[in-house]
């Protein structure tokens, strides 16, 4: 009978110490990883103050200006297969009442903004990186004029263009938290834009109409030739160890120059801002990410 026992508690104890083995590789491999800091996906919130001006010359001569607010929230994520290369995706809303110098007519102004980019990261040294890359940005606004003494009151446009971009951004890393800067800077040079002509509105193209057909196309091609703008941000940013907080300047500009219309919107924002992991992650422990 003691025979028995002792064999039982050698098997048992042989399976304990061959069961441990594998959890211990485990949970060592998995430790890179962890500390990495290329796999969190981090999440941005925030919102901003400034002014936005507006001008289309299907509806008014006019620039309209005002007031406005904005929120934006992007994710960002290095790629798996590639530690250097990063993606951005974005999203934004500007809704505002706007109105021509002398106040005497307004308009409904709401624009959408969808931007996925990706760009090439270089690190030099411990805090400073540099960053190249290009992407995709569908855009569009709805303008309402709010008086009765027009009949063209209402004006829809949209913009899908390819950009490219530059940026730079250095961090200081103390103990436990670090203090970051980053400028970027865009500019779209190829896609298409949807708007109106000089004596039709696009959205008026997209009801069937046997009896008057539409004089022009309302969706174009855009080059440098139409088509120009500029996009920037400057931003500071204290980083804990789990919430980065962002204070900085955004600017977002376009002109175009379609079917005998003058279009342009101008926008710049001061912001501040939250930023997360989705996942566990500390976010001191990501030095080597631009987002």
């Amino acid at each position: 009978m003691k025979k028995i026992y002792l064999l039982l508690a050698l098997c048992f104890t042989m399976h304990v110490a061959y069961s441990q083995k594998p959890v211990a590789d485990s949970v060592k491999e998995s430790e890179p990883e962890k500390c990495e800091g290329n796999n969190p996906i981090t999440f941005n919130l925030s919102v901003g103050l400034g002014s936005t001006s507006v001008a289309n010359h299907f509806i008014s001569a006019y620039e309209y200006s005002s007031v406005a607010y904005a929120f934006h929230l992007d994710f960002g994520r290095f790629y798996k297969p590639w530690k250097n290369v990063s993606w951005n995706l974005a999203f934004d809303y500007n809704p505002g009442t706007l109105q021509n110098s002398a106040q005497t007519s307004s308009i409904s102004y709401s624009s959408l903004r969808l931007n996925y980019s990706s760009s090439y990261n270089w690190q030099f040294g411990k805090g400073f990186m540099v960053k190249v890359g290009g992407g995709l940005d569908l855009s569009g606004d709805m303008i309402t004029n709010l008086t009765d003494m027009m009949n063209n009151a209402a004006s829809i446009n949209g913009l899908a263009q390819l950009e490219a971009s530059i940026g730079a951004s250095y961090t200081f890393k103390f103990k436990t938290w670090m203090l970051g800067f980053s400028g970027n800077i865009s500019t779209p040079f190829a896609g298409l834009v949807f708007t109106d002509s000089k004596h039709e509105t696009g959205a008026d193209s997209w009801q069937s109409n046997t009896l008057l057909k539409h004089y022009a196309s309302h969706l174009k091609l855009t080059s440098f030739s139409n088509m120009q703008g500029v996009d920037y941000d400057i931003t500071v940013k204290f980083v804990a160890p789990r919430v980065a907080i962002s204070l900085g300047v955004t600017s977002e500009n376009r002109w175009w120059y379609v079917n005998s219309i003058q279009n342009y919107r101008k926008n710049i924002m001061f912001r501040i801002g939250a930023g997360f992991d989705l996942i566990s992650q500390k976010q001191t422990k990501t030095i080597n990410r631009y987002f």
